[in-house]
């Protein structure tokens, strides 16, 4: 699965050569505020908030980053993909999370994945 090949590789994604720096944990305030107004009504002070970032191969050009909010207590994550240029974030969906910040990260990369070659709501 591509949560687990993430940290410090190179993948081929649909033609595109793809690196992802390993997931951090980071504040509410460092996310996009779109994905802060997804979650809904859960408590902000109850979720945890983790970023990947990736690059396009081989000139190593931002392709923006994999956001997500995490809630623990209900065992879900809530992910999408934030582009710089101009800065926007995608449509997010709450989906099962199995434990770890690389699973959510993953779980949010497919979808964004399958939503891009689909056309399909992520």
């Amino acid at each position: 699965m591509f949560a687990r090949s993430i940290d410090h590789a190179a993948v081929q994604d649909d033609g595109v050569d793809m690196y992802m720096t390993p997931a951090g944990e980071v504040s509410a305030a460092d996310v996009h505020p779109d994905l802060i107004r997804m979650v809904g009504t859960r408590a902000i002070s109850s979720l945890r908030f983790a970023v990947a970032c990736a690059y396009a191969m081989p000139d190593a050009g931002p392709y923006g980053e994999i956001e997500v909010a995490i809630d623990e207590a209900a065992k879900q994550a809530c992910g999408g993909h934030r582009l710089y240029n101009p800065d926007r974030f995608s449509k997010a969906v709450w989906f099962p999370w199995q434990g770890d910040i690389d699973d959510a990260i993953g779980g949010a990369y497919v979808r964004i994945r399958a939503h891009q070659a689909n056309q399909e709501p992520v």
